[in-house]
């Protein structure tokens, strides 16, 4: 809205108020040249108003189709940033940060070359009205001598009709540029005329980019190991985790509990790879993740956070997060709406998983999305299932239809919980509480 506020006021608002003043100083030359000269005043308004008119008929749609486009890619490249920076974590994991630099690259591409199109343009009239003037200078002075005018009377009103010229040439130009700018600034008009319109408010419910990437691969097939494990937040402080060794086992539920601020979820980021720890090494079967591996790693991880971040997309682009659609697996996209309960949901909408969720899923409850951040965390099938407070922001009774929806899991993926209510830690086979950097079982 700022950036239709800007270009409101830079190019329609402040192009008016141009407009006015130029054809204010272009009357008044006219005027004096109609007093001296009426027949040649007479054929300079015919000149200027046949191109005034040819001017504005054949730029008006092209101007108008830019303004458009640039107002569509700016709405779009914002939509697209809010995505990447919303979701970022989760982009990170999933390894998509590619598939958001090339949506948020090509509405960015879109709007930058529309804003170049109408700056070039601007410069075409000018070109254009100094040719037509020099021309129409030599047709004036050759109808004045047609007409049996004295040479030294002819040379006055030539003198006089180049001194006009010379300073009506830039109030033309400009006259011209600022018509350009205002139907470029039109579609700003109607953005801004609709947002703050006043009604009553009503309730409703390829240009590739390159990202650098290990070449390394790594396999979890018995255990993942944390060999004293640090992470301080502040330089020569105490670490938040302090010498943390663990190992768990494939297969296991593991649960991690523990105080508001304690380091659960700094515990979860290093082991997804997210914080590299300042010391102690993070390895799955003997092999320490690095730089060269980590994104191998990260794709065996499905994740579901506290606030799982939403597109404003469709259920099914949401759960195939990070794929255009002709990459996307329907039959995949099917089996985990199962998974996580949402096939009831789904069927009772019309437009079945290709309903439009909202600005961050504005149409579904706290355990919709949670239930559509459970069905994208398992549609790449990972090895391991992170929970961050996932059911930490829900009632009783959802956070059980939950938890009841992870129970199955147990039996084919390795689940790392982190929560602080007892109840999401009831279904782990062991309880780690963390505690000034320390990690207890319990």
């Amino acid at each position: 809205m700022t950036t239709e506020i800007s270009l409101y006021c830079g190019y329609f608002l402040m192009a008016l108020i141009n407009l006015v003043t130029e054809v204010l100083v272009i009357f008044a030359l006219l005027g004096l040249i109609l007093f001296v000269e009426p027949k040649g005043g007479f054929f300079i308004i015919l000149i200027l108003g046949i191109l005034v008119f040819l001017f504005v008929r054949s730029t008006n749609k092209v101007v108008g189709k830019w303004g458009r486009l640039r107002l569509e890619a700016e709405g779009d490249k914002i939509k697209h940033l809010q995505h990447g920076l919303g979701g970022l974590k989760e982009i990170l994991l999933s390894g998509k940060m590619e598939y958001f630099l090339r949506r948020f690259h090509h509405p960015n591409h879109l709007a930058g070359l529309m804003t170049k199109k109408e700056y070039i343009f601007q410069y075409v009239p000018k070109l254009g009205i100094e040719t037509i003037a020099i021309f129409g200078l030599v047709g004036m002075c050759l109808f004045l001598i047609t007409q049996g005018n004295p040479k030294e009377q002819v040379v006055h009103i030539l003198g006089l009709m180049a001194t006009a010229g010379f300073r009506m040439i830039p109030s033309f130009s400009r006259i011209l540029n600022n018509l350009q700018s205002i139907r470029y600034g039109w579609a700003s008009v109607g953005v801004l005329n609709k947002e703050f319109s006043i009604e009553p408010a009503q309730n409703t419910q390829e240009t590739e980019v390159n990202v650098n990437k290990g070449s390394s691969s790594i396999k979890f097939n018995d255990t993942l190991t944390l060999q004293d494990v640090s992470y301080p937040y502040e330089v020569d402080s105490k670490g938040v985790l302090d010498q943390i060794s663990l190992i768990i086992l494939k297969g296991e539920t593991i649960g991690f509990a523990g105080e508001s601020g304690s380091g659960k979820s700094t515990l979860a980021n290093v082991i997804l790879g997210l914080l590299e720890p300042s010391a102690g090494q993070v390895m799955v079967d003997n092999q320490v993740i690095t730089d060269e591996n980590r994104e191998s790693w990260q794709k065996m991880i499905g994740y579901v956070p506290q606030d799982v971040f939403l597109l404003d997309d469709t259920i099914r682009r949401n759960i195939a997060f990070g794929l255009d659609d002709h990459e996307i697996d329907e039959q995949r996209v099917d089996e985990v709406i199962k998974m996580a309960k949402l096939k009831e949901f789904v069927q009772s909408t019309p437009e079945g998983n290709e309903l439009l969720l909202g600005e961050r899923g504005a149409r579904l409850s706290g355990g919709q999305r949670q239930r559509i951040g459970i069905a994208r965390a398992l549609y790449h099938d990972p090895e391991i299932l992170v929970l961050d407070e996932a059911t930490s922001s829900l009632d009783n009774d959802t956070e059980s239809g939950i938890l009841a929806t992870l129970e199955p899991l147990k039996k084919t993926k390795t689940l790392l919980i982190i929560a602080h209510r007892s109840k999401a830690l009831e279904m782990c086979s062991k309880v780690f509480n963390l505690k000034d950097g320390n990690l207890k079982e319990i």
